[in-house]
């Protein structure tokens, strides 16, 4: 009887890491550098099926600040001075700060969405098109495709990638307003 009740605590071990994963994709991101993970905002629910992108109405009232966007990107795991890169390429993308900012029509057919303009290309990757109005997820999603795609993949990073020019604005014009952002600290006493 000992040995059964062995073999199940064996099999349960085995097992725990892949029903972790099971139960949240976004796991190995969570263990990741800081424990504090932010909350996901409410997502409006949005209709069974397909959804067209235009149909996806930003979130009243939704505003990511600076500070929050700093936040978000070094709690997504990169390090402080990729984290201001990456703050100040989000305020280039997406100016208004509102997590559920969409991209007209791309020339390819494509749209861009959220804090870092996630190219829809990636959605189904990440959850699908409501998950990344999520400033959280949205955050995660632009870390991964960073490891990738490298800082090329925004349109915005500028000179020096193959296949995008920089076009205004440039993260380059929000770099100061980035490294304030790293400097604030955050609610709550959070670091």
């Amino acid at each position: 009887m000992g040995w059964l009740l062995a073999a199940l605590v064996v099999l349960a071990l085995m097992f725990a890491p892949i029903l972790g994963y099971l139960s949240s994709p976004w796991a190995p991101f969570w263990m990741k550098g800081s424990n504090a993970v932010p909350p996901p905002m409410v997502i409006e629910p949005v209709a069974s099926g397909p959804v067209d992108p235009l149909d996806l109405q930003p979130m009243p009232g939704a505003h990511i600040s600076d500070a929050q966007r700093y936040q978000l990107a070094r709690t997504a795991g990169w390090n402080v001075e990729d984290a201001i890169v990456a703050t100040a390429i989000s305020l280039a993308e997406n100016g208004s700060g509102n997590p559920a900012a969409m991209s007209g029509r791309n020339t390819n057919g494509t749209y861009d969405l959220g804090m870092w303009q996630i190219n829809s290309a990636w959605w189904p990757q990440f959850g699908g098109q409501a998950a990344l109005t999520d400033p959280w997820r949205n955050a995660q999603a632009a870390y991964y495709i960073k490891g990738r795609q490298g800082w090329c993949a925004w349109s915005t990073y500028g000179p020096g990638c193959q296949y995008h020019g920089c076009g205004p604005p440039c993260y380059l014009s929000f770099l100061d307003r980035a490294r304030a952002a790293s400097r604030q600290t955050a609610p709550g006493g959070q670091s």
